[in-house]
């Protein structure tokens, strides 16, 4: 018997100052017998750490909804970047008033989504068609411009290095691939540690790397 399982969203914003948006998009999914997971009502007491908790309830979800207005934790942007390298569907809602109060990270943060998604988007389209050419320039044109908001270091960086690092790695070009992964491990490393599920993401997607190059040596060789 087949079953309908309802998608599930998780809710990302600063709590206090979007807690009457957060009410409203779960009344609204409830409606639409969709679940979303906030953090007020869903964390409840746990064993895990909260950071795990929520990061956890991101990649079980199956849509990400960010909601901006003025400021941000460190916390809302790791979600969303999260999100990213798990490949959700990323849905952002901003509330364009008292813009002005709004803090410098959070417009720098918004205003490299309004100038990458769409490259992003874009670049995801052709490679899963295989117009890999066409991808190729899409995805260098998304890192030049994410390199000039968030500085070469930045951790949104690293996340379109691995992406263009990825559309290489399977076509073959290990040596265009590898320098763009480690350089994404570095920034990852150094920001989250070893050990966070960002950083583990890309050093799987290089150690694969590393996998196919030495069988393609071995097969030179033989």
């Amino acid at each position: 018997m087949t079953t309908h399982q309802p998608l599930s969203l998780f809710v990302s914003s600063k709590m206090q100052e979007l807690a009457d948006e957060r009410r409203a998009v779960h009344t609204a999914l409830a409606a639409f017998r969709m679940s979303g997971w906030i953090w007020e009502d869903h964390a409840g007491a746990r064993p895990e750490p909260i950071r795990s908790t929520y990061l956890q309830e991101v990649e079980a979800c199956d849509i990400y909804l960010g909601l901006f207005w003025l400021g941000y934790g460190s916390y809302t942007i790791e979600e969303f970047e999260h999100a990213r390298a798990h490949h959700k569907p990323c849905l952002i809602y901003q509330k364009e008033v008292q813009v002005e109060q709004r803090s410098p990270g959070l417009t720098a943060f918004l205003d490299r989504l309004h100038q990458t998604e769409l490259f992003y988007l874009v670049g995801t389209y052709l490679y899963r068609r295989s117009r890999l050419i066409e991808a190729e320039a899409i995805l260098k044109r998304d890192l030049e411009i994410t390199e000039k908001v968030y500085g070469p270091k930045g951790i949104n960086t690293a996340a379109s290095l691995n992406n263009l690092a990825e559309l290489y790695r399977t076509q073959g070009q290990y040596e265009q691939a590898e320098p763009l992964y480690q350089r994404a491990l570095t920034i990852l490393e150094k920001q989250f540690g070893p050990d966070h599920p960002n950083t583990e993401i890309v050093r799987g997607n290089y150690t694969e790397l590393l996998k196919n190059s030495k069988r393609k040596r071995k097969g030179h060789l033989s």
